[in-house]
C-alpha cells in the first residue's frame, strides 16, 4: 500500500494498494503525487531502492521519514480505517435490516 501524507496538514493526500510493491508500481503512484502536489515536493520514504529508483527517474527529492512522522502516519491511517469499519458495518446492517422487513 502506498500513502502520500502531508505531516504538517496531517493529512492523507492520496492513497492506492497494490497487490506487490517495484519500481513500476512506485513509479505510477509517485507520478500521481506529483501531479497532484506539483513537481517541487520531498518524497520521504521507508528507504525502499524501488521508491529511491522511482525518485531519481522522475527528478524528485527523497529522503527519509523520521520515527515521529511514521507514528503520526501509522495514528492517522488507523483513525482512517478504524473509522471507515465502523460505516461499512453500519451500512451493511441497515441493508441487512432492510431485507430481513420484504
Amino acid at each position: 500500500m502506498y500513502i502520500a501524507f502531508e505531516p504538517y496538514l496531517r493529512k492523507i493526500v492520496y492513497m492506492m494498494a497494490f497487490d506487490f510493491a517495484n519500481i513500476l508500481t512506485s513509479l505510477i503512484f509517485i507520478k500521481r503525487i506529483r501531479a497532484i502536489c506539483g513537481s517541487k515536493i520531498t518524497i520521504l520514504t521507508d528507504g525502499a531502492p524501488y521508491c529511491k529508483a522511482s525518485c531519481r527517474i522522475l527528478n524528485l527529492r527523497h529522503g527519509l521519514y523520521s520515527l515521529e512522522v511514521r507514528n503520526l502516519m501509522e495514528r492517522i491511517i488507523k483513525l482512517r480505517i478504524d473509522s471507515y469499519s465502523i460505516t461499512t458495518y453500519h451500512a451493511l446492517r441497515m441493508n441487512a435490516m432492510k431485507n430481513m422487513q420484504k
